[in-house]
């Protein structure tokens, strides 16, 4: 649907950290840099009109807007957790840890907030191999939880143990 998206970022430094941090993490590429523009991502053109890009330029600090948030596609839950944790550590706020979310069964997403309170989210949409597997009714419960930190290990060796 998104062919580019642009924003405004009043601390450009601190941009380009959280920025380089949370797209390396979901293995996006930085294409261009200048004084008052970062890019990420591939210009779409004729021959690749699927391809997706930001920008990001110099501005005043955005106003406050509580719905607007822009989204990235993860490939894995650990590409979320990965970005999440790169946003973090560039100095991005926690707006949301990774997990699973209700927007549908295998949502699974991250948010944080830029450096100038921009509202950045990434989901993976793909399913784990657990969820096709018979659960307890508990472990069902645990695990449709959006909150709860769970780990992968941890159910399969619950599964393997009720076996």
């Amino acid at each position: 649907m998104l062919d580019h998206i642009s924003i405004t970022v009043s601390d450009f430094a601190a941009a380009e950290r959280f920025y380089d941090a949370i797209m390396k993490a979901l293995d996006v590429a930085k294409v261009g840099r200048s004084d008052r523009w970062l890019g990420y991502g591939e210009r779409a053109d004729a021959e690749h009109p699927d391809r997706v890009y930001i920008a990001i330029y110099r501005g005043a600090k955005p106003d406050e807007a509580t719905g607007r948030h822009w989204c990235f596609k993860a490939k894995s839950r650990s590409e979320v957790d990965a970005f999440w944790r790169a946003g973090i550590a560039a100095g991005g706020t926690d707006d949301g840890p990774p997990g699973l979310r209700h927007y549908h069964a295998a949502y699974y997403g991250a948010f944080l907030r830029d450096p100038d309170g921009n509202k950045v989210e990434a989901v993976c949409h793909r399913a784990e191999w657990w969820q096709g597997a018979k659960l307890s009714p508990s472990l069902r419960a645990e695990r449709s939880n959006p909150y709860r930190g769970i780990t992968d290990r941890w159910i399969a060796s619950s599964l393997r143990s009720s076996q």
